[in-house]
């Protein structure tokens, strides 16, 4: 049997229904449920297209309207406990769940919250609750109006293993202008009266994604529509990338679908609303991945604590303008047989990061001589002889050398990253470090295990250390050793499949 459910609420951006032309009111969209199949169509005057939205409407109940603001077009079954596997390992960044993280916003009230000094704090709390079978984080929100509590809301999310962020429900409490309980509204919870869990951040948000962000029939229908992925947020000194989000609620009692402009920042989360704006932000417990120990701390190249000059001193990572080192080899695994020759260039340019002017390393790779990769590098050296890795900017190239993406890329001071250490300042066996420290971009690490090698460029003998590069991050080979070797007065000489072949001081 097929029950007939008309796309009741629409708001402009995404038009009506899919398939729904809003300039031709006689083109009209339904949305119908198979409830042999739960699965969902929208039928239009050009025919039925299949939806990978389930569960529309309770078919267990037979069937009925669930109200939407737009179409969707990012599958709740993503974060359906029968299919979906879940992680308490926090890795999307727009809505991280780092346990012992705190956002705190506040802003003034509108509307029938005129003049109101209104305060918001979010914190993940150190527990967890099981729902539908599934370990969930808590996140507490505390909503406070002239510093009188008016809701609590334990928020139970995780995060599905494809990156998807599932909202599986809440425990709410109201209170009234004196602080004293009153109800507890809105409280839903998946599995409970035929609620399901919602998508409350996409895995890879991209502009025009939406969505049911809570999937309460009769409950809460809250949904969320991609607007933008090019805004910025400035919080501490730091840049976070933004994305914005218009949230909407089509059963809402006295502004069904009235746009609600939120937020998100890289690495914090939710940073802005309607009329709140982010005032503090506190870093969760959750360990950055790792490879192995760290024995040299990044905070030697803060820029908050440490000094720097562009003079270079540290003879196994010169910075010497003009500089040239150029490397060949064969390459191996997935670039079995090509030719590989990579240039590094010390440039007269200089680039400031987080106040600091660093010079510029042109990194630049080749193919059997077509460009694949062009990297600009940002070092400085500290006044202790650290040398410090502030950030890239990275361009890939296609095998026909067409520009194909900047993935990689980094700075200091942007979405959490901080300078990393390229290069101890006595490098020894045993030191251990983050070469780049940009959490979910790079987090390079680098570990000397040799101090006693040589290399012979032209008839002379250079003192050399070698250092193995891993990366805890990597989608394919996390944590594989990659050789390096680093000379004296020179830098780099050596990786895996590439040797040095020409040096320009």
């Amino acid at each position: 049997m097929r029950t007939r459910l008309t796309c009741l609420l629409f708001t402009t951006g995404l038009g009506a229904c899919q398939g729904n032309d809003p300039q031709n009111p006689d083109d009209s969209a339904t949305t119908t449920l198979d409830d042999s199949s739960g699965s969902v169509s929208q039928e239009s005057s050009g025919g039925t297209q299949e939806s990978s939205e389930s569960g529309s409407a309770d078919s267990s109940t037979g069937g009925g309207e669930l109200a939407s603001c737009h179409p969707v077009n990012v599958d709740v079954a993503l974060c359906d406990p029968s299919i979906a596997t879940f992680s308490l390992t926090s890795t999307n960044p727009w809505y991280p769940l780092a346990v012992g993280s705190v956002v705190e916003l506040a802003g003034a009230g509108e509307g029938d919250e005129a003049g109101i000094a209104v305060t918001v704090v979010r914190t993940v709390l150190d527990e967890t609750n099981t729902i539908m079978g599934v370990e969930t984080h808590v996140l507490r929100h505390e909503t406070y109006f002239d510093g009188v509590i008016h809701e609590i809301a334990l928020n139970y999310y995780v995060e599905a293993t494809d990156g998807t962020v599932c909202y599986f429900g809440e425990d709410v409490e109201f209170y009234d202008d004196m602080g004293v309980f009153e109800n507890t509204d809105g409280t839903w919870k998946a599995g409970e009266d035929g609620a399901l869990p919602g998508v409350i951040m996409p895995a890879v948000p991209a502009v025009d994604d939406a969505y049911y962000q809570e999937y309460a029939p009769g409950i809460a229908l809250d949904q969320g529509r991609i607007t933008a992925d090019d805004l910025t947020t400035e919080i501490g000194g730091q840049i976070y990338d933004t994305i914005q989000i218009i949230d909407t609620n089509p059963i809402d009692d006295e502004t069904p679908c009235e746009d609600e402009e939120k937020r998100y920042a890289w690495g914090i989360g939710e940073v802005k609303d309607t009329v709140l704006e982010v005032v503090a932000f506190t870093a969760g417990t959750q360990p950055l991945p790792e490879c192995h120990e760290t024995t040299v701390d990044v905070s030697l190249c803060d820029p908050a604590v440490a000094t720097f000059s562009l003079d270079s001193v540290n003879p196994y990572y010169p910075l010497i303008v003009g500089s040239v080192v150029e490397l060949a080899g064969v390459g191996e695994g997935d670039e079995a047989g090509i030719n590989i020759t990579v240039t590094r260039e010390v440039l007269e340019e200089t680039r400031t990061i987080m106040g600091i002017e660093t010079h510029v390393l042109r990194h630049e790779t080749r193919f059997d001589g077509i460009l694949h990769e062009v990297a600009l590098n940002f070092y400085v050296e500290a006044t202790d002889g650290t040398v410090c890795y502030f950030g890239e900017d990275v361009e890939f190239y296609d095998d026909l050398g067409v520009f194909a993406n900047t993935d990689g890329t980094w700075k200091a001071g942007t979405n959490g990253a901080l300078p990393g250490v390229i290069m101890p300042a006595v490098a020894q066996p045993g030191d251990m470090y983050y070469q780049e420290y940009a959490p979910g971009i790079a987090l390079d690490m680098g570990h000397v295990v040799a101090d006693d090698l040589t290399t012979e460029i032209d008839g002379m003998m250079y003192d050399t250390i070698q250092i193995m590069d891993t990366n805890p991050i990597d989608d394919e080979q996390a944590c594989e050793e990659e050789e390096k070797r680093y000379a004296f007065g020179i830098g780099e000489v050596k990786d895996t499949v590439l040797e040095v072949v020409s040096f320009t001081p």
